[in-house]
This record gives structure tokens, sequence and C-alpha cells, in this order.
């Protein structure tokens, strides 16, 4: 009997990447619909806050896990790799009940002006901060066993039970402040709803604590066996604070950004005599919308970076600069044949997809994905060149390239932001010359420190073209089907799928890529299939 070929990890990764990301999508499309604009646009603030909190808290935990317990576990210090967990523990619950009794004292300064709306869904989402901390410690311990399951399950379980949460609750609130006035039914939808995350970061932390259980008795035979001498906790604390530090600081220009840009974006629409409310409705569309449909396609960005870091260090390492540069071309490439053919089809079909989404008052959004899909591309390519530098020890040069590209952001959000008032527009065009800004700055450090050199053509020339060809395929095959169906669903359906198939013709036929090399990329065997039974191959 043949036996099944197990799934690859890789695989695995990505799969949960994209679900969660798109489990998350969904329950924005709904939540907006279930609490309104006002409560969705306070949601908005207060999460947005939150996150920015947890950048500077408890970001980069998991990750600094895994690579301290894994350096120890490689020598079989089964001792030491658990005094990590607990200190990492330690540190995540000092700095996040810091963090949380902060934000909640100065709640209404850590706000946007006019957001007075807010605090209440905020405070309930402080929590979060701890919770996710220690969720991320149990995720790197996990990780550093190279048993990814335990990581791959909580996370499901988080994005699942979370939503479900924020929606019932949320719909719950909204019949209980049916009687209140605006203000108030607004903040008090968002404040339900609030209670989504927090709930689903309890379930994730319950599966982790499940499974730590059933491994319990094998950790600790391990532990109590283990000769080893015993780190000092001194040690200990500055070998967490040294790992945890680089990532703290880096790669958080994209949150960092975005909740400087609603704090400046709200000061500015005070001061031009615009309400509160219709401010935050205002950034929401730029925030909630347009942001919220760009994290699909970014997740799958993120997840190539992780995937792309072992081999990188092991590269660097060993100082084989050569299979480095081939590894960062093929991680680059692999990614930008998804990132860059999505963002076209997102510029394409803006105005549907947000009506789809979204419901009304989504003309804005519509522009911004119109001419804003493509930041998906530069942020994508930011996140893997920022991995990239983390992991040949340039933490501290990515950390300025991050500062150089937030200052861009703030200047241009306050020129533009003055000078066009149109609900968030401005802002993403600020956050766009920001990501712009950051990638090129990153391949130019890459370039310095090891000679760097892109695959323009392939990485980005091909699959640019290709995506265009598709795009406008796809937007003729679109006027078609909704001529005829008179359905906007169905015919984005029929018209996306089509694109899926037109882009592999189109990319195979402008590269000439041999079956061979096709199989080496992501989906490769399934992309041959297809091009077989299109008699292309």
């Amino acid at each position: 009997m043949r036996k099944k070929k197990a799934i690859e990890p890789t695989a695995v990764l990505v799969l949960t990447g994209l679900s969660v990301a798109l489990v998350d999508v969904v329950c924005r499309i709904f939540l907006k619909k279930i609490i309104g604009d006002q409560g969705y646009a306070y949601y908005n603030y207060a999460w947005q806050t939150c996150f920015f909190l947890m950048l500077f808290s408890v970001r980069g935990i998991s990750e600094a896990v895994s690579e301290l317990m894994s350096e120890r576990l490689a020598d079989r210090q089964y001792k030491n790799a658990h005094r990590i967990f607990v200190g990492s523990g330690m540190y995540v619950l000092f700095v996040s009940v810091i963090a949380a009794a902060c934000a909640y004292l100065f709640s209404r300064q850590l706000l946007p002006k006019g957001g007075e709306g807010a605090i209440p869904a905020f405070r309930i989402l402080l929590p979060v901060i701890f919770l996710t901390g220690i969720l991320g410690v149990m995720q790197g311990y996990f990780s550093a066993y190279r048993n990814m399951m335990p990581t791959v399950i909580s996370k499901v379980v988080e994005a699942v039970v979370g939503a479900a949460v924020t929606l019932g609750v949320g719909m719950a609130m909204s019949s209980y402040a049916d009687g209140l006035d605006s203000v108030s039914k607004a903040s008090c939808k968002a404040a339900g709803s609030a209670f989504g995350p927090m709930a689903g970061a309890m379930s994730g932390i319950l599966v982790m604590v499940l499974v730590f259980s059933i491994n319990r008795r094998k950790i600790h035979k391990h532990i109590i066996n283990d000769k080893h001498h015993a780190e000092a906790v001194e040690s200990v604390k500055r070998s967490i604070l040294q790992q945890i530090k680089p990532l703290a600081f880096s790669m958080g220009f994209l949150g960092a950004g975005i909740y400087i840009d609603q704090m400046l974006f709200a000061s500015i629409m005070a001061e031009k005599g615009i309400d509160g409310g219709t401010v935050a409705k205002m950034f929401s569309r730029f925030s909630g919308m347009y942001l919220s449909v760009l994290l699909v396609p970014f997740t799958l960005a993120c997840v190539s970076s992780a995937m792309l870091a072992p081999h990188v260090r092991k590269c660097f390492v060993y100082r084989k600069f050569r299979d480095l540069k081939q590894k960062i071309n093929d991680g680059i490439r692999n990614t930008m044949l998804f990132v860059i053919p999505i963002s076209a089809l997102l510029s394409a079909f803006a105005f549907p997809l947000m009506r789809i989404f979204f419901g009304k008052h989504t003309e804005m959004a519509g522009w911004m994905l119109v001419f804003g899909s493509c930041a998906v591309i530069f942020y994508s390519l930011s996140a893997i060149t920022g991995r990239v530098l983390l992991e040949i020890g340039q933490s501290a040069v990515l950390s300025k390239n991050e500062l150089a590209a937030l200052l861009v952001n703030v200047v241009l959000t306050i020129v533009l932001t003055s000078a066009i008032p149109l609900d968030g527009f401005s802002v993403m065009i600020a956050n766009l010359a920001a990501g712009i800004f950051l990638s090129m700055l990153n391949q130019k450090t890459l370039r310095k420190c090891i000679r760097y050199q892109p695959e323009y053509q392939m990485m980005y020339i091909y699959p640019g073209l290709a995506a265009f060809g598709m795009a406008a395929s796809a937007m003729v095959l679109y006027g078609i089907m909704e001529y005829l169906f008179e359905n906007s669903v169905v015919s984005l359906l029929v018209a996306a799928s089509a694109a899926i198939g037109l882009y592999c013709i189109y990319y195979v036929l402008l590269t000439h890529i041999k079956e061979e090399e096709l199989r080496k990329m992501y989906m490769g065997n399934t992309l041959v299939r297809m091009m077989k039974l299109l008699k292309i191959y």
C-alpha cells in the first residue's frame, strides 16, 4: 500500500496564517454591519491603540523564547531552557501589567482627540496585552521543541473564538444600547465587541496549557536528568532583554505608524472644526476597511519571511554568502509571485469588493484600494528584507531605517491631511510613500552588508506584466458577467477564479520557465498540472 505524503510544516504555517487572516477579515465585515459605522470606528481606535502598546511591550516574545530555548536545547540544556521559559513569563507579567496600568490611567490621552467614545472598549482590551504575551511565550516554547501543531491549533482556536465572541457580544450590546444617544450607543457596541480578542487569547492559552499538561511528565523528566550547570538569574534576564530588544523596536513600523496617523489625523481634523464621531468614521475607512483588505496578502509575506529566517541565519553563520543571496532572491520572488497579482486584483475590483464587504459609504475606501493596493507589495518587501537584516545581525540599522520611514510617514500625514482632508486618503498616500521608502532603505542596507543584487526581471517585471494582463482580462470578464447575471458576487467570483489561471498562463509564457524550475516554487506541482492540462507543457 502506498504511503501518503505528509503535509509539510511550511504548508501548514502558510495555510494557518492565511486562515487566521481570513477569519479576521470576515469578522470585521460582519462587525461593521452589526455595530454600525461609528461603533466600528471606535472599535478600531481602541484596537489600534492597544496594538501600539503591544508593539513595545510583548512584541517579538515568541521569536525570542524560541531562539533562546533552541540554543540551549541544541546542547541538551533542558534546565536552562526551562529557566528561559519561566524568565520570559515573568518579563511579560512585569512589562504588560505596567503598560496596561499606565494605559488605563491615561486612556483619554492615548486615544485620538474626539475619540472619548472608544475609552470603554480600549480599557476592556488592555488585558489582551498580558494574555497575548503569555500566549507568545508558550508558542515560543513549543516552537523551540520543533512542535508547531500546538501553535497552529492555538492560533486557529484564538481566531475562531475571538471572532465568535466579538460578533456575539457585539450583537447583544447592539440590542441593549437601543435606548441610548448615538455616541453612547456606538461606545457601548464597541465595548461589547472588545471582549472578543480577550476571549480569543484566553482560549489560545487554554489550548497551550492542555498540551503542556499532557507533556508535563516528559518535560519534568528531562529537567531532572539534566546535569548542566544552571544559568544565573541575571544571565537569564540579560539574555531575554538582549533578544527581545531588537525585535521590539524593529519591524513595528506599520503598527506604530497607524497609531501615530490616527492621532495626527484626529488632531488636524479637530482644528478644522469636524466633530470627533465624524473624524472617527473618516479614519475608519482607512484603518478598518482599506487596511483590513490588505491584511490577507500581507500575512502571506509575514509567513514567508518567518520561513526564510532559519535558512538565512544558517547561511550567514557558515559564511555561505552565495547561498544566502540565492535564498533571499528565492524568498522574495516566491512572495512577489502571489503578492503582485493579488495587489492588481484588489485594485481592479476595489469598488465591488468594498461594496460587498462593507456595504454603504465605501466609495472613499474603494479609491484608497484602487491607488493604494500596491502598498502591500512594499509592505511585504519591507517585512522580508527587514527579517533578513535581523537574522544577519543588522537590527540597529533596521531600527534606523524604520525610524526614517516613520518620520516620512509623519511629515507626509501632517502636510497632506492639512491640504487634502479626504476621509483618510492623505494617510493612505503617506503610508504608501513610507512603505516604498523603507523597502528601498532595507535593500540598500543589504547591498552594503552582503553585496546583494535583486533579480529584478523574475521578481518584479515578469510578475508585474503578467498581473497587468490578468487584471485587464478579469475586468473585461467581470463586466460581461455582471451584464449577463446582474450579480456582483457571482461575477466577482467567476472573474477572480479565471484570473488565477490567466496569471499562471501569462507568467509561464513570459518567462519561458521550465517545468523543473516551476516545481520548486510554492504550489509548483499544482501549477505544473494546470499547465499540462492547458497543453502548455
